[in-house]
């Protein structure tokens, strides 16, 4: 736990370091409280171990007025004592898989072995399957790798492994663990090409509006056509035709559906993920 006498010290001995800062009264803060916690102990288990911490700013007020916290939880990254903002998720994966991004390589090198142990168990992996000298490896699947926060990239040289994936020559594969677990890349060699292509695989074709899918339509910014219906409606004619739409329509809009726009309003309050009184 950080305070206002080690605040200080903490920060300088670690290279990279997450801290919370937190009020025990905040809503937001408990919810996140079990997911930090167990990222810590992954975290702690990684080579090299990662450190992340928590500071009461109701408490420990001289630090929190130094670095102008005024909502909770915020959450700030320091890197050789220099903070700036956490931009990732609330989840355990999450905030793992952000400080892993950002502590090392933008793609890791996996075995064949590796990668359908990997494609299993992450939630989205997109792996690069050919040489490195690639525009597609250079210009796409790096340059995406070190602005994307969400999902995991891996690369692979074995043509025979390649192959398995439905890749001959230089291929992305985008991984996920839904629908169509494995989707091949057929887009042009540039990362803005690849990014628009990802972005409606993140979600199921169509999806109830819960905390899981938010970040992939208020973060991303992406066209969504939102279905208010009681849930007696499940099975109604219109959310057929519904779904029908969403098949036709894929890639260019998303489509989900929710009960009320109460239920919208609050979840966009999540995901600001802000409490301030």
């Amino acid at each position: 736990m950080l305070t206002d006498a080690n605040f200080d010290e903490e920060v300088k001995k670690h290279e990279y370091l997450l801290v919370e800062f937190y009020a025990p009264w905040c809503g937001h803060c408990k919810k996140l409280a079990p997911e930090y916690s167990s990222a810590a102990e992954t975290l702690s288990k990684n080579d090299p171990p990662f450190a992340i911490g928590k500071l009461d700013a109701t408490e420990q007020k001289k630090v929190a007025e130094e670095y102008g916290i005024q909502g909770f939880p915020t959450l700030k990254w320091f890197h050789n004592g220099e903070p700036s903002e956490y931009t990732g998720g609330r989840t355990a994966d999450a905030i793992v898989s952000w400080i892993l991004k950002k502590t090392g390589p933008s793609s890791t090198e996996l075995t064949c072995e590796q990668v359908k142990e990997k494609s299993t168990s992450d939630k989205f992996s997109l792996v690069h399957f050919g040489s490195l000298e690639s525009a597609l490896y250079t210009n796409a699947h790096v340059k995406f790798a070190e602005s994307e926060e969400k999902i995991v990239f891996y690369h692979n040289t074995d043509a025979a492994c390649a192959t398995e994936y439905g890749v001959s020559g230089d291929g992305l594969v985008f991984f996920r663990q839904f629908e169509t677990l494995q989707n091949v890349y057929d887009g042009a060699a540039d990362k803005d090409s690849l990014a628009n292509w990802i972005k409606p695989l993140q979600v199921p074709t169509v999806f109830s509006f819960t905390e899981d899918e938010i970040e992939a339509v208020f973060g991303q910014q992406q066209d969504t056509l939102i279905l208010f219906r009681s849930e007696e409606d499940n099975e109604a004619d219109f959310m057929k035709v519904f779904k029908e739409a969403a098949s036709v329509y894929k890639g260019k809009f998303l489509f989900s559906y929710a009960g009320t726009a109460n239920q919208i309003q609050g979840k966009l309050a999540e995901f600001m993920g802000v409490e301030s009184d």
